[in-house]
């Protein structure tokens, strides 16, 4: 039996404890909440490792990536207190690229900025065409990464974060390696984290 449906069967019995403990105190009611906290952060973890460890070719295609981090940006739920700012080459015409593995990069980039400004903070996001590849950089303003953890980041399960899974920049840079592109992460605890991707024009 696959994990998915082990952890499918926990999650359908706790649902029925609670239609039938509707009654039961504080406590028992908290510690079912966990429960289905922890179940649900195990599928993510169960579904980010199996997409990690999965080996799928790259699908190039042209793209427009200027409306596609923009989609992105648009599509995601960024607090109010989180000012977006955009500045897109206007340079940069169709490029071929994954769209699918730009579109989960942006997405795991965008999320990991938004956890590290629980305060809110200004994410910038920019796109620069340079001789042969296109740079994409995210820059954030809020609580930074430690030097002895900047070492670690590209680690599976590796995370700073308390709800996160560590998979999130693991997967990105395997994205980028197989778009034979860099990736360079620059923080400064307290200050803020500048991710840049540069990726080849295919």
């Amino acid at each position: 039996m696959k994990f998915e449906t082990l952890l499918g069967v926990i999650s359908n019995s706790l649902y029925f404890l609670n239609m039938n403990l509707k009654d039961a105190d504080k406590k028992v009611k908290d510690h079912l909440n966990i429960m289905q906290i922890q179940i649900n952060r195990s599928v993510q973890i169960i579904g980010d490792l199996l997409t990690f460890s999965k080996t799928t070719p790259i699908s190039l295609s042209e793209c427009d990536l200027n409306k596609l981090v923009a989609g992105k940006l648009a599509e995601l739920e960024v607090p109010s207190n989180i000012s977006v700012k955009k500045q897109f080459d206007s340079n940069l015409q169709t490029v071929n690229l994954d769209q699918q593995k730009i579109l989960e990069m942006c997405s795991n980039i965008i999320s990991n900025a938004i956890h590290a400004m629980p305060q809110g903070g200004i994410l910038e996001v920019k796109t620069v065409l340079k001789d042969s590849f296109v740079e994409l950089i995210f820059k954030d303003t809020g609580e930074g990464i430690s030097k002895e953890n900047l070492e670690n980041i590209y680690e599976p399960l590796f995370s700073t974060k308390v709800v996160g899974t560590g998979f999130g920049l693991a997967i990105t840079k395997k994205y980028v390696d197989e778009h034979k592109g860099r990736i360079n992460v620059e923080s400064e605890e307290g200050k803020g984290t500048t991710l840049t991707i540069e990726l080849p024009i295919q």
